[in-house]
């Protein structure tokens, strides 16, 4: 059987330059296929196999053929500087996958048109023009706005990153001079952005609704819109009117089409694809079911017809909220912004998970979950949808996931596959990895989606981290709300279809914006807030003050989660505090904390108390572990010195001083107790005296010589919060 290949296969060895390998990466948009680095792959140095694909498949003489039609066009456009190994074109030559650690890049563009190539490969081989699908042409050909710009000789510069300048279509408005790249044109699907957009930098321009400038091409703004969403293309044009598709493309798009348009163009489709009708009939036919079947978790909702004021748009989900629950202060703020969030996650990197909890049930949790899925994009709720159903949703759509009732697995079972999903897709690019259970292939899903997520209790420390808390309470006596049941639905969503009106304008400059946060929005707060402060900034108005009064507020109402181990610390901080000690037994530690009945200790060992083992294992996480300590001058024991657990004091329960850290020493053992300590004539002018005092050991406990003393390790050790605790008895 003769040797053939459904994809061209490139290697480069080497580049002369990192910027050669930028260009490549560049210089290949047009196309359709994938690229990774190799294991000897560097940014100095950097190394990568290249894999396009073709309109069918090639066999082995074709392939060669093929592939060094490429190179040669490649060095033709791009110089000598990077170095093939032509050993891959040889249809038997294995190609390595990618390693774990390797990037994947990816290209969207058309597919080598084998037959088109071939028949002009004495072209190419004189150097002249090639026949090829260039790359301006590959984009013409799925864009119909570039298409146009292109027709009419108004694409200029190529300025990378899915970002063309263009004579502006508008431009008969202009008052001034234009220079070379005052009016970009952005390409749909490049760098998060879903539709074309212009941006023209002219003041006739710069407030200036997209359909102007398409109506100004004479294009229908509706129509393009549609199109670009979908990557279809006008069916009454004939079935040929996209070229250099898979197979699997091609059935994709005939299932996007209405049952006549299908019956028009589904003959010369089959004989296009040299396969039956009946055949071409069914493989549409389960096309369609699956489209059905996706459509029905979630729906892309169609733009408004015109430009909406964004302040508009969020003033009235914000009265939404008010009209129909009792929510505390400063959550309409907070929830107003999020649901305009999810229009704009193509956008962004962190996905701050909104948290919807109360302390009991009938604190109208469900109600304001209803309210969030009015305005969301591509709302989906979890009920009834399998683990693996869920992942694989999550990976294709992309939804925003409405989790209610999420206390009965959240708080419950640590093992649920859920955690997963909400820790892993807090930031763009996390993914899961899973093994197929009949082949054991290894897959990855990705996760990152906006997630509301719906319980009573409190949070987790991992989840208390990555989201915006709102906290529910139940409604009292003259409170009043006007029912969801009773809403005007079509008021909302008309309201809907203006978002996805906003996603299209605002989209890139979501994307672009850089939001000043407020001081004491730090580490994963300031990630969760970011996003909403983009959306302020960009609405304008007295959006951005209550955007940051609703975040300072909701910051320091949010409780405090602890760790289990900083628990443990702030109790053996009490311990020693109380006990007035620089060394204690594991023994007399355990009985200590499991003597605190307000504790977790005496139950924490599955309802009996906690065992040395369990704490050694807790304190090992800060590098302190149990030694043999002498009590006295015959006893030793297992036990912790308070010098151990300095570092951890400071760096967990307190911010250190400006002045640095507190110096404690170690106890001694005292031989002569008749002697005091604090005797001048024994202490050495020479060595430098410890700001804290030196503790000794007298009989079988430690003292301290002066409580004012001791009182300043504690206002070093322990912070303000705990010194106001009881102390242990």
């Amino acid at each position: 059987m003769a040797l053939s290949r459904a994809f061209l296969p490139f290697d480069f060895d080497g580049f002369d330059t990192p910027e050669v390998f930028t260009k490549l990466r560049e210089w290949l948009v047009g196309f359709r296929g994938f690229g990774y680095t190799t294991a000897s792959h560097t940014q100095d140095a950097p190394r990568c196999r290249i894999v396009l694909a073709v309109s069918r498949a090639a066999t082995r003489e074709e392939g060669k053929a093929l592939s060094l039609t490429l190179q040669r066009m490649i060095q033709q456009d791009l110089g000598t500087g990077m170095k093939f190994d032509e050993s891959v074109y040889n249809a038997e030559q294995p190609l390595y996958t990618p390693l774990k650690n390797a990037e994947i890049f990816r290209f969207n563009g058309l597919s080598v048109d084998v037959d088109a190539v071939l028949a002009n490969i004495s072209i190419v081989e004189k150097k002249k023009p090639s026949t090829l699908i260039s790359r301006v042409e590959a984009i013409a050909a799925v864009d119909p706005v570039f298409n146009e710009l292109h027709l009419k000789g108004m694409v200029k510069k190529d300025m990378n990153n899915g970002q063309y300048a263009v004579d502006c279509p508008c431009s008969n408005d202009h008052t001034g001079d234009s220079n070379e790249t005052s009016t970009v044109y952005y390409l749909p699907h490049f760098g998060g952005i879903k539709y074309g957009k212009f941006n023209c930098l002219h003041d006739h321009c710069r407030e200036r609704p997209q359909e102007q400038f398409l109506e100004a091409l004479n294009l229908n703004p509706k129509d393009i819109w549609r199109q670009q969403q979908t990557g279809n293309m006008d069916a009454s044009h004939g079935f040929e009117c996209i070229t250099g598709e898979t197979e699997g493309e091609i059935i994709e798009r005939l299932s996007k089409l209405s049952l006549l348009e299908y019956d028009r163009v589904r003959i010369n489709a089959a004989k296009s694809l040299s396969v039956r009708i009946s055949a071409l009939d069914a493989q549409v036919k389960q096309a369609r079911k699956i489209n059905t079947e996706e459509q029905s978790l979630t729906e892309d909702t169609e733009p408004y017809s015109q430009a909406v004021n964004l302040i508009d748009a969020l003033n009235e989900i914000r009265s939404a909220f008010n009209r129909h629950a009792i929510l505390p202060a400063h959550a309409d703020v907070a929830m107003t912004l999020w649901c305009a969030f999810t229009w704009f996650i193509e956008g962004a990197q962190i996905a701050p998970i909104l948290v919807i909890r109360a302390p009991e049930s009938e604190c109208g949790k469900t109600t304001v979950k209803d309210i969030v899925e009015l305005f969301v994009k591509r709302p989906l709720s979890n009920e009834g949808i399998t683990l693996a159903a869920l992942f694989r949703v999550v990976e294709q759509l992309q939804p925003t996931l409405l989790m209610d009732d999420a206390d009965s697995w959240l708080l419950r079972d640590p093992k649920d596959e859920r955690h997963s999903l909400i820790n892993s897709g807090h930031k763009r690019g996390g993914r899961v990895f899973r093994c197929a259970p009949d082949t054991f292939e290894l897959q990855s899903f990705s996760t990152f989606c906006a997630k509301a997520i719906i319980f009573i209790g409190k949070s987790k420390d991992t989840l208390h981290n990555r989201s915006i808390e709102i906290v529910l309470r139940r409604k009292i006596a003259g409170e009043s709300i006007i029912s969801l049941r009773t809403a005007d639905r079509g008021q909302y969503d008309l309201l809907r279809t203006k978002l996805a009106r906003i996603e299209m304008d605002y989209l890139s400059a979501f994307t672009r914006a850089r939001p000043l946060l407020p001081h004491g929005l730090e580490n994963r707060a300031a990630d969760n807030w970011e996003p909403l402060f983009a959306i302020a900034d960009l609405a304008g108005g007295e959006w951005p003050e209550l955007t940051k009064n609703a975040a300072l507020a909701l910051i320091g109402s949010k409780e405090s989660v602890v760790s289990i181990g900083v628990e443990l610390l702030n109790d053996i901080a009490q311990i020693f505090r109380a006990k007035q000690m620089n060394r204690i037994s594991t023994a007399e530690l355990v009985q200590a904390l499991c003597a605190d009945e307000e504790a977790m200790w005496s139950t924490h060992n599955r309802g009996r108390p906690i065992t040395p083992r369990q704490i050694a294992q807790r304190l090992i996480e800060y590098s302190i572990k149990p030694k043999t300590i002498r009590f006295g001058y015959h006893d030793t024991a297992k036990g912790y010195e308070l010098d151990q657990f300095r570092d951890a004091f400071e760096r967990y329960l307190q911010t250190p001083s400006e002045n640095g850290t507190l110096s404690v020493t170690t106890s001694q053992p005292n031989d002569h107790e008749g002697l005091s300590v604090t005797d001048d004539s024994l202490q050495d002018p020479t060595v430098t005296q410890s700001v804290i005092p030196e503790l000794i050991s007298i009989g079988h406990c430690d003292a301290v010589t002066d409580d004012k003393e001791w009182e300043e390790f504690i206002a070093w050790a322990i912070p303000d919060s705990l010194q106001s605790k009881e102390k242990h008895s």
